[in-house]
């Protein structure tokens, strides 16, 4: 058996719909092991095995790593304002805040709002009527 590209498998795994196998990391992971099985004989059809990796994989539970936006193998963890844990693929991982330039914090920051003077003046002037009765 010749073995198949990272892009066979991907294709293969489309066409039937197993999302819990990831063609990079099955591939990797076979080629590690000399496209053998754990008694050292090699596969014969590497497409009965991405389907038993499928269903292994559901029956024990893998597909929790899975992006949780499209179903991808997910390689991003993170969590929700709930503490929920949760996977994203390299498609969906969230990116970096953009940062403002100085000037702008700098302003932002330096000059008080409008509404704590206003108020400031309003309690003073309560104090002030208090005092006089």
């Amino acid at each position: 058996m010749t073995p198949p590209t990272i892009e066979e498998v991907r294709a293969y795994i489309i066409e039937m719909d197993f999302t819990t196998v990831d063609a990079t990391e099955f591939v990797v992971k076979l080629t590690a092991d000399d496209w053998c099985n754990g008694k050292g004989k090699s596969y014969k059809n590497w497409k009965g095995v991405v389907v038993t990796w499928h269903y292994n994989n559901l029956r024990w539970g893998r597909p929790r790593n899975l992006c949780r936006k499209c179903k991808k193998y997910g390689v991003y963890q993170g969590g929700d304002d709930t503490g929920q844990q949760y996977w994203l693929c390299e498609d969906h991982k969230p990116q970096p805040r953009a940062v403002l330039p100085e000037e702008l914090t700098e302003n932002v920051f330096k000059t008080p709002p409008r509404t704590i003077n206003i108020h400031n003046e309003q309690c003073k002037q309560m104090k002030d009527l208090r005092s006089q009765r």
